[in-house]
């Protein structure tokens, strides 16, 4: 009898280290897809755009999905009539792992998701990265852009 209650207890332990080393190989299998640039901003290529990247002075209209790890969706310009208008300039092209080297690494008909906190997306922003709405500074935030 004894026998058999150690060995429940054993495969209760199995099943529970097969459990947590199956969560962390399909962790470690979706980062991969990620690649990382000199700054540490997190990038996957969706479509490699065959246009040209953007200049300084260029109109982007760009598509855009944001949403948190937990998939809470903050904003997706497919839900407004036109995509975000932004005029790229100069300090774009600068490389400080944000939004602004993300839009930098856009190339006319590509497509690219970025994952960084959402201090890195909103910048000095403090209505976007106060507690009541849920995102803390480190917060890892997910966005798709297209241009």
């Amino acid at each position: 009898m004894k026998h058999k209650k150690y060995l429940r207890y054993i495969f209760s332990l199995a099943g529970v280290f097969m459990i947590a080393a199956l969560i962390f190989l399909l962790r470690a299998y979706h980062s991969r897809f990620f690649k990382e640039t000199t700054t540490g901003l997190q990038y996957q290529v969706v479509s490699h755009g065959k246009g040209p990247s953007p200049q300084k002075g260029d109109i982007l209209l760009i598509n855009a999905y944001c949403k948190t790890e937990k998939g809470d969706v903050l904003f997706n310009t497919a839900n407004q009539e036109l995509p975000m208008v932004l005029t790229y300039l100069e300090e774009f092209a600068q490389k400080k792992g944000g939004f602004e080297e993300a839009v930098g690494m856009l190339q006319k008909g590509g497509s690219l998701i970025f994952k960084m906190s959402a201090e890195k997306l909103f910048g000095q922003n403090p209505e976007y990265t106060t507690p009541q709405d849920g995102l803390k500074k480190d917060k890892k935030i997910f966005l798709h852009l297209q241009l």
